[in-house]
């Protein structure tokens, strides 16, 4: 199931025990419709990794939620925000009637990157370009 998510295929499918040295740290996660997992303007400690539902990333403008971006299963959210150590400038809520994660904490992400420098210039360059592409959805939104 892990070889579907993009976050493995893009940066890790290639190394195997950095892959199952990640899912060893997972754990599940249920939440239900309108569950807010991310507040704008909270500290992102963890990668939330979508098995089945859909989240909704939104921005506040003009007094009000949008929808920027809809995320469903296999994808994620969280890394570049993480990574880079940012707040979060989005509100992330399940958009579903349920949803299944899976989480990764920043901590030990980081504990296990220590063992494998090559990914982690990956995963920094990735989510530097992942950070991007949002801010530009962000930005389109506010021209609007």
């Amino acid at each position: 199931i892990f070889e579907n998510f993009k976050f493995f295929k893009d940066i890790s499918m290639s190394n195997v025990y950095f892959v199952s040295n990640i899912i060893s740290v997972m754990s599940e996660y249920i939440c239900y419709k309108n569950d807010v997992l991310i507040c704008e303007g909270q500290n992102v400690e963890e990668v939330l990794f979508i098995k089945e539902g859909v989240l909704s990333l939104n921005i506040s403008y003009k007094d009000q939620y949008i929808n920027i971006i809809t995320l469903s299963k296999y994808e994620h959210f969280g890394d570049s925000l993480m990574i880079l150590n940012q707040p979060s400038f989005l509100e992330v809520k399940v958009k579903s009637n349920n949803c299944r994660l899976m989480i990764l904490k920043k901590f030990d992400l980081l504990t296990i990157l220590l063992n494998y420098s090559k990914i982690n210039s990956k995963i920094f360059k990735k989510s530097t370009q992942n950070l991007e592409i949002i801010n530009r959805k962000v930005e389109e939104v506010k021209l609007l």
